[in-house]
């Protein structure tokens, strides 16, 4: 299992070569991400809600990611 600090680190990263391959996206925290992300089911990603709010529960000051353009082109 990932510690916290592990956990944040490969985040940051995820996030960074995601910025620096050109991806355009605000970052939020992770209550907003799970909030914005539980309303969108037809969202890959809201079958991982329970693995993200288990994941992310204990994380403060983590870098964290809005989905609402992915979500546009996706529709």
């Amino acid at each position: 299992m990932l510690s916290s600090t592990s956990l944040k680190s490969k985040l940051k990263s995820m996030l960074n070569a995601m910025k620096q391959s050109g991806i355009q996206f605000e970052e939020v925290s992770v209550e907003e991400w799970i909030k914005v992300l539980s309303q969108h089911e037809d969202n890959p990603a809201y079958k991982l809600i329970s693995f993200d709010e288990s994941a992310f529960k204990d994380l403060t000051h983590c870098p964290h990611w809005n989905t609402d353009k992915t979500i546009k082109t996706t529709h």
